[in-house]
Formats: C-alpha cells, structure tokens, sequence
C-alpha cells in the first residue's frame, strides 16, 4: 500500500511498545522485590521513600511525593507508618511552618544498608546473559529516551 510507513520496528516481538515493555519491566522487579522489602517489613511505596530519601536528602514532603509519583494522601500514610517504626522524621520548616521535611533516622539509614546490597544482586541477576557492550547501549537509548521525553514535557531533570 502506497503511503503506509512500516514502523514494526518500534515494537518488539510482541508488539509491545518500550514503554509497556518497560512497564512490564517493573512490574517483574516489584514481584521479585516485594519478599526483600517485605522481610524488613516494607510495602514497595515504604522502600521507594526510603531510597529516594537516601539518594536524595532531606526533602519536603511535598518534593517527596512528587519524585514517588504517590498521591498526597498515600504519600501521608506511608511517611506515617514509616515515623512509626522509627525509619524517619518530620521536620516544620522554620520559615514556613504549613512545610514539613522528611529526613532518614539512623535507624532509616541502617535498614537502606542492609537492603542495597540484595537489591543490587537481584539487579546484577537480571542482566545475566547480556554482554556489557549490550548494557552500555541499553542505557544510552534509556537515557536518550528518558532527554527526549523531558524535553516533550518542558523539563530537565527526572523525578526518581
């Protein structure tokens, strides 16, 4: 047919585009995750908190939120269960009393500790049968879709 433009290979072999494919992705993780948070026990939302406080800081609960891509009332509930088991702590700003930060506690960093180390093997395990140079491309065309899609919507840094 005259005019059709051949774009299978956008798909792959499933015809799943990168984004589902990458939803998938996910998905698979959080499964082979969840017993990980859970024997420490975390809800996947506890552990993306966690980390995203340790990458990250200090932050209000706000900036929080938005970077967890949680809604407001969940973001609440998380932080709520997570201050009463002593992983972290709400601080009012002295500025701004409605604001509130949210920084690990010792106890916070301690668990993040005992927890990376397992979450990179599962991460390692998952590459098994992928020769680097093949890595190295994975994440370039990653990155690269990840400028392109921020570019798309006006912005220059990604939420974790």
């Amino acid at each position: 047919m005259e005019g059709v433009v051949d774009r299978s290979w956008l798909l792959d072999p499933r015809g799943r585009t990168p984004a589902w494919a990458m939803r998938t992705l996910y998905r698979l993780y959080a499964q082979v995750c969840k017993p990980v948070h859970q024997s420490e026990g975390l809800t996947d939302s506890q552990y993306i908190v966690l980390r995203t406080l340790t990458e990250r800081g200090r932050l209000n609960q706000v900036e929080l939120g938005q970077r967890v891509a949680l809604p407001p009332t969940t973001v609440t509930s998380v932080l709520d269960a997570m201050e009463d088991h002593g992983l972290l702590v709400r601080v009012r700003d002295r500025s701004d009393r409605r604001k509130q930060f949210v920084e690990l506690t010792a106890a916070g960093q301690e668990m993040n500790d005992r927890l990376v180390p397992e979450m990179r093997g599962i991460a390692v395990s998952s590459y098994k049968d992928i020769a680097p140079a093949d890595l190295e491309v994975f994440w370039k065309v990653m990155l690269t879709i990840e400028k392109n899609l921020l570019e798309t919507i006006g912005e220059d840094q990604p939420t974790d």
